[in-house]
């Protein structure tokens, strides 16, 4: 094992197994309950199962394992009081059918989320984070962390830097760098000229992002192999069947090698706006132009051609063009 890893202990089905046998998954399936994560790293581990995975007990922690405990416990106390706070509304979520009113009770969610419990985590989970700076669960946590769209920029820089040289040198540490590397480099890009390239279509034709130039244009990163680009885009399908007509250009650069997998997902996914790639994954040029190391990743460019803002989920793209296309 290249470095420490939350790891999964779960129940799977024969044919899950069948198709890797003797060797451990880097996922975990989803709507797999029957499991426990616990800290991957060097050793012999005794787990007791009580009844179910979710129940088991490991024997003989390590030290470093019983920090992991420590700070899964904080998480789930975390969780906990999110949900029993807001318990109702969850609930709301969970049984409407009607796809509008979910968005608008998720959005209500997120707004509550936004403004009652980051200092909360800031205190309680990133506190942990600080007051143990040589533990790998302070690190996985920092990752998790610094995929988060509620990020703050400036505690994920503090909280790095004040890791031990010991825990900077792998490779989850880099990850994380290469995080706040792009956070800085896309708000130093914010209202200058967004940089351009030229790339091939599906077709092999050439398309400039200048092209684009006079159109309020969402600049996206992503691949066919991406699940989390993949979940995200029957929601930018939906923003650009409203606002196409009021002046919104996509340009999607996909981190693909593969052309054919690249091709079928966008068929697959109904992606109508213009995509391009140089099929060279994360060494992708435009990628390298824009420092991105993890995907999905965007950039809102205006009329003129400056960078508005970066890295926007859902709600955030949907409240810029709100303002850019009235």
């Amino acid at each position: 094992m290249e470095e420490p890893r939350k790891t999964f202990l779960a129940f799977y089905t024969a044919k899950k197994i069948k198709e890797n046998p003797g060797k451990a998954l880097n996922y975990i399936a989803a709507g797999v309950s029957d499991n426990i994560d616990f800290l991957g790293i060097a050793g012999k581990y005794k787990i007791v199962v009580q009844g179910t995975i979710a129940n088991s007990k490991i024997i003989n922690p390590s030290p470093h394992q019983k920090k992991f405990n420590e700070l899964l416990k904080l998480k789930t106390n975390f969780d906990k009081r999110v949900f029993e706070e807001n318990a109702s509304l969850i609930t709301e979520i969970k049984n409407t059918q009607n796809v509008n009113t979910r968005d608008s009770l998720i959005s209500i969610f997120y707004k509550q989320y936004q403004g009652k419990y980051p200092k909360y985590y800031q205190d309680t989970i990133l506190g942990f984070v600080k007051h143990h700076p040589d533990e790998p669960a302070s690190l996985l946590e920092l990752e998790e962390y610094s995929y988060r769209n509620d990020k703050n920029l400036a505690t994920l820089s503090i909280l790095y830097n004040n890791l031990t040289e010991r825990l900077k040198t792998l490779p989850t540490a880099e990850r994380v760098y290469s995080t706040i590397n792009h956070e800085q480099f896309a708000g130093s890009l914010v209202g200058r000229q967004a940089p351009t390239f030229v790339q091939n279509d599906p077709l092999g034709k050439s398309v400039s992002l200048n092209n684009f130039k006079g159109n309020v244009i969402l600049l996206e990163f992503w691949a066919s192999w991406c699940g989390a680009c993949r979940a995200s885009n029957p929601s930018i399908v939906k923003t650009y069947q409203k606002y196409k007509d009021k002046g919104l250009k996509i340009l999607g650069v996909s981190l693909d090698s593969d052309k054919e997998r690249w091709v079928k997902a966008i068929k697959d996914d109904s992606l109508t706006w213009t995509h391009v790639s140089d099929l060279q994954e994360f060494n992708n040029a435009a990628a390298v132009l824009y420092h991105v190391y993890s995907i999905p990743s965007n950039f809102l460019i205006d009329k003129s051609g400056k960078v508005i803002v970066a890295d926007l989920d859902e709600n955030e793209l949907t409240e810029y063009l709100e303002k850019l296309l009235k």
